[in-house]
């Protein structure tokens, strides 16, 4: 088993997803990666989802190590935290929820997707 744990192999093609919870709460964002994108947008936008922006990888583990690089930048450098609870997203997916615009978070995702290890001085 690789990088990627029991869901799937290291060298599969990755999607890496920006969403905003039209249902809801539209200030909320998500970001995630799925190396079966139809099936995964189609079980968020079951729960008032809607896509943003979608980001493909060579690898399910390039599109993983954009994410952590995001998640880290908004959690570390801006002091976020995840926008939702378990029982908000029964899709799963709420430690990647936070309160910021849909736009802006895909912008964090193509800066680093452009220049992987990037420091980010965006505030």
């Amino acid at each position: 088993m690789g990088f990627a744990g029991p869901f799937y192999p290291d060298e599969m093609p990755g999607t890496l997803y920006v969403l905003f919870w039209w249902a809801s709460d539209p200030s909320v964002s998500q970001l995630g990666i799925t190396a079966r994108p139809e099936e995964r947008l189609a079980s968020h936008a079951r729960h008032g989802w809607r896509v943003r922006r979608l980001f493909d990888f060579p690898t399910w583990t390039d599109a993983y190590r954009v994410e952590q690089a995001v998640i880290s930048h908004l959690t570390t450098v801006r002091g976020l935290t995840h926008a939702l609870e378990p029982e908000d997203m029964p899709q799963r997916g709420y430690t990647e929820t936070f309160r910021i615009p849909a736009d802006e978070l895909a912008e964090l995702v193509e800066a680093l997707r452009v220049e992987p290890g990037a420091q980010l001085q965006l505030i």
